[in-house]
């Protein structure tokens, strides 16, 4: 009896379970836009594999990001490498040698509760620019509406190149942390840094940018029945246990 009271009580609590998280970042896999699509993304050299996204050529927008320099937005397929999540990703620099040197930084800004605790994870990657053994260099930087830092990394890794032709992130860097947050709106910020020797175009991929709050509310509360069976189950789990005890102490 006191083995099924137990029981019993854990198949109970098993129907407590906590909601998921959702996404605050707007568009965080960057599929809410057809980058091939030449109607919405009009004088970037919009083709099968992408566009070409920034003020030198085009105002083109993102939805859900601000930019402030050239940026890409790629699609899978052909020689292009796979997304992580969906079929396109990011590439955060467009080409350096149009805007006098100058990268970019893409950013959102979201609604959050000053301190509580949230989680902040994205995939990056080498852009299709990359060959082999080049420098991957992306920054990610969470700023509160008083411009202070929350969080500041530079990412880099040595890029793996082409793989039988296909170019761009056939390897994807997953990264994932915690920040309190400090104001009510707090920015999440992307850039990259050009490899250098003459390679201007090749930044840094991002997919399936996520924010979320770290503290889960339970998605089911015990009825009042479940509750009489939690109180009935604890009073058939302690009636068993003082008839086992009782049983060895005669």
């Amino acid at each position: 009896m006191y083995k099924r009271s137990l029981l019993l009580l854990l198949l109970l609590s098993s129907t407590v379970a906590y909601s998921a998280a959702p996404n605050l970042i707007a568009n965080g896999s960057f599929e809410d836009d057809d980058f091939t699509d030449v109607v919405l993304y009009p004088n970037g050299f919009t083709g099968p594999n992408g566009t070409f996204i920034g003020p030198t050529y085009n105002n083109n927008t993102l939805s859900g990001w601000s930019y402030t320099q050239n940026l890409d937005g790629w699609v899978e397929g052909g020689t292009w490498a796979a997304a992580y999540d969906g079929r396109q990703y990011l590439d955060l620099i467009g080409n350096t040698n149009v805007t006098n040197g100058i990268a970019g930084i893409t950013s959102q800004t979201i609604n959050t509760v000053p301190g509580k605790i949230y989680s902040f994870s994205f995939y990056w990657g080498e852009d299709v620019g990359h060959d082999l053994n080049e420098l991957v260099t992306i920054q990610a930087d969470i700023l509160d509406s008083n411009n202070a830092t929350l969080f500041n990394q530079v990412f880099s890794m040595n890029a793996v190149g082409p793989i039988a032709g296909v170019r761009g992130p056939n390897t994807w860097n997953y990264f994932e942390t915690n920040f309190v947050a400090t104001t009510n709106q707090t920015s999440i910020e992307f850039s990259a840094t050009a490899p250098g020797n003459g390679d201007t175009s090749a930044g840094g991929v991002i997919d399936l940018v996520v924010v979320t709050e770290v503290h889960l509310q339970p998605a089911n509360i015990p009825t009042l029945s479940q509750w009489g069976f939690i109180v009935l189950a604890l009073v058939l789990a302690f009636a068993g246990y003082r008839q086992y005890y009782k049983s060895q102490t005669e």
